[in-house]
């Protein structure tokens, strides 16, 4: 029993929020999962689109700064680690990153995107993955629970 209590404790907890417009959603799902299961993750991350991060950089780091002050609010002790470095970007197969998912083509880069991403994301050793569908457009969050079932 000591072995899998002392191998939670070393498990890394990533929460992985898929959004478009709406930043918030990472602040709404921390919100769930502090209060519904005392879940806190040590990293953020987000795929979204090249204006999704602009805002989520601009809502939660910069500026006004809203995850900070929820962290402060809410008296989380625990480092989260979100930063420009944990947001990812769409791109299509030459690098090119979206701003929107308007077009098929478009739709076909966000699913190879985000199913390649959830992959990786699953097969790092110890490490739970909480995955918010929550965010971004029907067809993201679709993507995403298609990756997980894979």
């Amino acid at each position: 029993m000591k072995k899998r209590e002392e191998s939670r404790e070393n498990t890394k907890k990533i929460l992985l929020v898929i959004s478009g417009m709406t930043p918030q959603v990472i602040t709404e799902t921390l919100f769930a999962l502090c209060h519904e299961q005392q879940w806190i993750p040590d990293e953020i991350h987000l795929i979204t689109t090249v204006e999704g991060k602009d805002r989520a950089l601009l809502q939660l780091v910069n500026g006004r700064g809203y995850l900070k002050r929820f962290i402060e609010d809410y008296k989380i002790k625990k480092q989260i680690l979100f930063s420009e470095k944990t947001i990812h970007i769409i791109s299509d197969n030459t690098g090119r990153q979206l701003n929107d998912l308007k077009t098929p083509a478009d739709n076909n880069c966000a699913a190879d995107f985000i199913t390649t991403k959830i992959k990786e994301f699953t097969n790092i050793q110890n490490t739970q993955i909480h995955v918010s569908l929550a965010g971004g457009r029907k067809t993201m969050g679709f993507y995403a629970g298609y990756g997980l079932s894979l």
